[in-house]
């Protein structure tokens, strides 16, 4: 071996040294942006329909950002009042929960939302055989 031990540790240091503010800034987050809360310019007015099968469930809600927009049951086709939503441009999610008073595994439920100028987005999904849905729709 040739070479100055005392001379290699220097130079592995000096590499350590090169490196280390460009590695600092890669693993180190910083501030984190906040969300800015929604303002009543972002605000639109939609109304969702909610339809049941094979029959009316004994209760349903719909969530959004966790508070409840919209709940009722005991009908298989029902509209709701306007409801004024924030709706950016790429969407929002919905959360909606269902019961059915009786236990099928055989049991579905179709949201539509009604935007403003008329136009439709439907989601759906099967209830689970206890007869209870638990699912988040994205609407954009």
């Amino acid at each position: 071996m040739r070479g100055s031990p005392l001379l290699r540790a220097l130079l592995m240091l000096a590499a350590l040294a090169f490196v280390a503010l460009p590695l600092w800034r890669i693993t180190h987050a910083g501030p984190i942006a906040s969300v800015a809360p929604a303002d009543a310019a972002n605000l639109i007015s939609v109304t969702i329909r909610a339809e049941f099968l094979p029959g009316a469930p004994g209760e349903f809600e719909i969530q959004h950002l966790g508070k409840t927009v919209w709940r009722g049951g005991l009908v298989s086709d029902v509209t709701s009042p306007p409801i004024k939503l924030p709706f950016p441009a790429e969407g929002i999610d919905l959360r909606f929960r269902v019961r059915w008073r009786d236990p099928n595994p055989a049991t579905a439920a179709r949201l539509t939302l009604i935007r403003p100028e008329g136009a439709k987005i439907e989601r759906s999904a099967w209830g689970g055989p206890d007869g209870q849905m638990d699912e988040v729709f994205t609407f954009n």
